[in-house]
């Protein structure tokens, strides 16, 4: 059954950002879940693999000495991180790769060979920012580390420094998340995307920040959900399992539980990325009006062409 195409560029108050997040994914998951299986899960894979084969070889070779802890973060180990990275990265690129191409196309359901075209360069982008942003935070983070160490004598500049803390915390992720559909959907040079971003953010940081936790609070609710029931099925497992001799078999076998639970729960970032390039579009056409000048064109040609049945 056909439906009317989504208008990505329009003004949208709270709730409706929030209701078109789930009617994206509603007429769209089909294709969302094929990019998810194709350019994200060999990248999980990868990195469960790795992870659960460096706790393995760690437990195997524990001395008891806590010094010997270090030895978890061994190549494997490091590797595995850089897989997570890169799936996280590919996920998002992947979405707003789609959701650009729906703007674009009037609501057309790309394939996964379309999307794919453009994937090698936005995907390189998207790893360059990542990287930048955490070379540009761990400056930031050394600083307040000092302050935190200065300061740990005096308590009460201490309690102030943690809601500073929660608050930096927050502005940061929003300007991190918006950065992605900003670098996909506009297409700008390398680095373009960073001044865009605050410019695309500037007197809406505080709107932003609580739409951004209502969407990671519903994707936390389906995540753990899975998570919980995973973890109490691996726990009734392995009551019977707490042999000494056994505990390298163990948390093996409990990292690739956390790996399946993890491939489930990030079924769920569709939520947060789908929402995240909605409210992109959102603040986008308060400020450009793209969209309106859209349907104004449309209205133009609409006794020119008649082919397009869909209004916008």
């Amino acid at each position: 059954m056909s439906h009317q195409a989504l208008h990505l560029r329009k003004i949208r108050d709270f709730g409706e950002r929030i209701g078109d997040t789930v009617q994206f994914i509603k007429f769209n998951w089909t294709r969302l879940l094929g990019l998810y299986a194709v350019f994200v899960i060999p990248f999980l894979l990868t990195g469960i693999i790795l992870g659960a084969n460096s706790i393995g070889d760690f437990f195997t070779s524990f001395s008891g000495d806590p010094r010997s802890i270090t030895g978890l973060m061994g190549g494997k180990m490091l590797l595995a991180m850089l897989m997570f990275l890169i799936a996280g990265a590919s996920y998002s690129t992947v979405v707003y790769l789609y959701m650009d191409h729906y703007d674009k196309t009037n609501g057309e359901k790309h394939t996964i060979q379309q999307v794919a075209s453009d994937f090698p360069k936005a995907l390189l982008f998207t790893i360059g920012y990542t990287f930048l942003l955490i070379l540009m935070m761990l400056p930031v983070f050394g600083l307040l580390a000092l302050g935190f160490f200065a300061m740990k004598a005096q308590a009460v500049m201490l309690i102030l420094l943690i809601p500073v803390l929660f608050v930096f915390f927050l502005l940061a992720m929003v300007y991190f998340l918006t950065l992605y559909p900003v670098n996909i959907i506009e297409r700008g040079s390398f680095g373009s995307a960073i001044p865009a971003t605050f410019k695309l953010l500037r007197g809406r940081w505080w709107f932003s920040v609580g739409y951004i936790i209502i969407l990671t609070i519903i994707y936390y609710f389906f995540a753990m959900a899975i998570s919980t029931m995973l973890n109490l099925i691996f726990g009734l497992t392995a009551i019977n399992m707490m042999d000494a001799e056994k505990n390298a078999g163990m948390a093996k076998t409990y990292a690739y539980v956390f790996g399946l639970s993890t491939l489930i729960q990030q079924i769920f970032y569709l939520l947060i990325f789908v929402g995240n390039g909605i409210h992109y579009y959102s603040i986008h056409e308060e400020k450009m009006g793209i969209g309106l000048e859209q349907e104004i064109s449309n209205i133009g040609l609409g006794s020119k062409n008649t082919e397009h049945d869909e209004v916008w």
